[in-house]
């Protein structure tokens, strides 16, 4: 009996930390955003001082729905390290674009809002190509199309 409850409190441990996660596999040090969103528009400043492996950076938006589609250009810049930046539109197409310490690069094209109980927000997924990248910049505009 102790050994089914010590497993089954592993099983929900492992559930959490997996929930947790959000599927990302990777993690930031030193974010920051700025936001200014009007009605279904809206523009964000930010950035990362290190990520690791991939991590779905979201932008909380309150006029949106889950599954709505909404226009994303965003310009990203590093200082260390190359990114690979993509958004996923409704219908799986998905955008990408490589930024490399020598070039800044824009992904421009739908997303899809999602939601996490019972916040809505634009996932864009930002991964660090060699495992981390250092000194992360973005400037992110989006609107309903």
């Amino acid at each position: 009996m102790a050994r089914i409850k010590i497993s089954l409190i592993l099983l929900i441990l492992a559930i959490f930390s997996v929930a947790c996660a959000g599927g990302s596999g990777g993690s930031v040090i030193g974010s920051r955003q700025s936001c200014q969103i009007v009605n279904r528009n809206g523009s964000c400043q930010g950035g990362f001082s290190r990520l690791r492996g991939t991590f779905t950076h979201q932008i909380e938006v309150t006029a949106y729905r889950r599954g709505d589609a909404v226009q994303v250009e965003g310009t990203f810049s590093t200082q260390s390290g190359v990114l690979i930046v993509r958004i996923t539109a409704p219908d799986g197409t998905v955008t990408t674009t490589e930024i490399t310490p020598q070039s800044s690069g824009t992904v421009s094209g739908l997303a899809t809002a999602d939601s996490s109980f019972d916040d809505i927000y634009i996932p864009i997924v930002v991964e660090a190509v060699d495992g981390e990248a250092q000194d992360i910049e973005f400037s992110i505009e989006f609107w309903q199309p």
